[in-house]
């Protein structure tokens, strides 16, 4: 991972523990919200773990926040249900010409993705800023109603 993606995952988990102490109080009543272990959310957040995809949709749920707000920081909405689904990540796979240096990369996220394997945070970042694409836009489906 590069430094510019490193850093833009330390600004979405900052933005999803500012949002869980605003709502919560604690990373503990966080944590508690999510129906995990007390310490859950701290020891995640202080270890700089970056999430799997369907973790981010529950953080925004139980934050009542959209998920584009929590990877962008724009657009500070309500939750709308949504779906985690890859084939955006496929589809633009196909569409760009990879350079053979990124094919290594590549095939074993690929891989995952046919599977239907979760991505992890870090990795929809990096593929977002290679593909030039929103990271929201490439792991989720719309909002339901939209």
């Amino acid at each position: 991972m590069n430094d510019e993606s490193y850093y833009k995952c330390l600004d979405i988990l900052d933005r999803i523990n500012e949002e869980a102490i605003s709502k919560f109080g604690s990373g503990y009543a966080f944590s508690k919200a999510l129906g995990r272990d007390k310490s859950f959310w701290n020891v995640r957040y202080s270890a700089v773990t970056f999430p799997r995809l369907k973790n981010i949709l529950t953080y925004a749920q139980v934050l009542d926040v959209s998920v584009e707000y929590l990877l962008t920081g724009k657009h500070r909405d309500k939750y709308k249900p949504c779906e985690i689904d890859y084939q955006n990540v496929y589809n633009e796979y196909k569409k760009h010409k990879i350079p053979v240096d990124m094919c290594y990369k590549l095939a074993p996220i690929m891989f995952k993705v046919k599977r239907g394997s979760g991505l992890n945070l870090s990795t929809i970042i990096e593929l977002s800023d290679m593909f030039r694409i929103p990271a929201y836009k490439l792991g989720f489906k719309k909002p339901l109603g939209e």
